[in-house]
Protein backbone atom coordinates (compact mmCIF):
# COMPACT_ATOMS: atom_id res chain seq x y z
CA UNK A 1 0.00 0.00 0.00
CA UNK A 2 1.33 3.51 -1.04
CA UNK A 3 0.44 6.60 1.01
CA UNK A 4 1.40 9.86 -0.29
CA UNK A 5 2.48 12.71 2.12
CA UNK A 6 1.62 16.17 1.38
CA UNK A 7 3.67 18.20 4.07
CA UNK A 8 5.51 21.92 3.38
CA UNK A 9 7.55 21.38 6.41
CA UNK A 10 10.25 19.14 5.90
CA UNK A 11 10.47 18.15 9.44
CA UNK A 12 7.06 17.13 9.48
CA UNK A 13 7.14 15.31 6.33
CA UNK A 14 9.95 13.63 7.75
CA UNK A 15 9.13 12.41 10.83
CA UNK A 16 5.60 11.01 9.32
CA UNK A 17 7.46 9.18 6.60
CA UNK A 18 9.43 7.73 9.07
CA UNK A 19 6.37 6.27 11.21
CA UNK A 20 4.93 4.69 7.80
CA UNK A 21 7.68 3.40 6.84
CA UNK A 22 8.23 1.87 9.97
CA UNK A 23 4.84 0.29 9.77
CA UNK A 24 5.42 -1.39 6.67
CA UNK A 25 3.90 1.25 4.02
CA UNK A 26 5.84 2.49 0.82
CA UNK A 27 5.85 6.09 0.99
CA UNK A 28 6.39 9.41 -0.99
CA UNK A 29 6.15 12.97 -1.15
CA UNK A 30 5.32 16.34 -2.25
CA UNK A 31 6.37 19.10 -0.14
CA UNK A 32 3.13 21.51 -1.34
CA UNK A 33 -0.17 21.46 -2.87
CA UNK A 34 0.61 21.25 -6.24
CA UNK A 35 3.06 18.67 -5.94
CA UNK A 36 0.88 17.03 -4.04
CA UNK A 37 -2.41 16.98 -6.72
CA UNK A 38 0.21 16.19 -9.34
CA UNK A 39 1.79 13.23 -7.39
CA UNK A 40 -1.78 12.30 -6.73
CA UNK A 41 -2.39 11.57 -10.68
CA UNK A 42 1.15 10.26 -11.50
CA UNK A 43 1.94 7.81 -9.00
CA UNK A 44 -2.09 6.90 -7.35
CA UNK A 45 -1.35 6.50 -4.31
CA UNK A 46 -3.73 4.37 -2.11
CA UNK A 47 -4.27 7.03 0.52
CA UNK A 48 -2.90 10.32 0.80
CA UNK A 49 -2.32 12.61 4.14
CA UNK A 50 -2.39 16.17 3.47
CA UNK A 51 -1.36 19.44 4.88
CA UNK A 52 -3.95 22.22 5.30
CA UNK A 53 -1.45 25.36 5.37
CA UNK A 54 0.46 25.05 2.65
CA UNK A 55 1.85 27.07 -0.02
CA UNK A 56 0.86 28.29 -3.62
CA UNK A 57 -1.90 25.50 -3.27
CA UNK A 58 -3.89 24.84 0.18
CA UNK A 59 -5.16 21.43 1.51
CA UNK A 60 -8.80 22.49 0.88
CA UNK A 61 -8.23 23.40 -2.87
CA UNK A 62 -6.45 19.59 -3.42
CA UNK A 63 -8.95 18.09 -1.65
CA UNK A 64 -11.95 19.18 -3.55
CA UNK A 65 -10.04 18.58 -6.73
CA UNK A 66 -9.51 15.31 -5.68
CA UNK A 67 -13.34 14.76 -5.13
CA UNK A 68 -14.63 16.27 -8.24
CA UNK A 69 -12.51 14.40 -10.37
CA UNK A 70 -14.10 10.93 -10.85
CA UNK A 71 -10.60 8.89 -11.34
CA UNK A 72 -9.76 9.99 -7.64
CA UNK A 73 -13.02 10.80 -5.98
CA UNK A 74 -13.14 7.52 -4.23
CA UNK A 75 -9.04 8.38 -2.64
CA UNK A 76 -9.07 8.55 1.25
CA UNK A 77 -7.31 11.38 2.55
CA UNK A 78 -6.32 12.13 5.83
CA UNK A 79 -5.95 15.89 6.92
CA UNK A 80 -3.69 17.73 9.02
CA UNK A 81 -3.09 21.04 10.60
CA UNK A 82 -1.33 22.62 12.87
CA UNK A 83 -3.57 25.37 14.19
CA UNK A 84 -7.14 23.24 13.00
CA UNK A 85 -10.32 25.35 13.49
CA UNK A 86 -13.69 23.58 14.00
CA UNK A 87 -14.75 25.47 11.13
CA UNK A 88 -11.52 23.94 9.04
CA UNK A 89 -12.89 20.60 10.55
CA UNK A 90 -16.38 21.28 9.49
CA UNK A 91 -15.08 22.07 5.86
CA UNK A 92 -12.80 19.51 5.70
CA UNK A 93 -15.55 16.87 6.34
CA UNK A 94 -18.00 18.45 3.93
CA UNK A 95 -15.20 17.99 0.61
Amino acid sequence: MEILVVEDDESIRNLIVSQLQDAGFEVSTAGDGVEGLAAVLDRRPDAVILDINMPRMDGFTVLERLKKDPETSHLPVLMLSAQSSPEDIRRAVQL
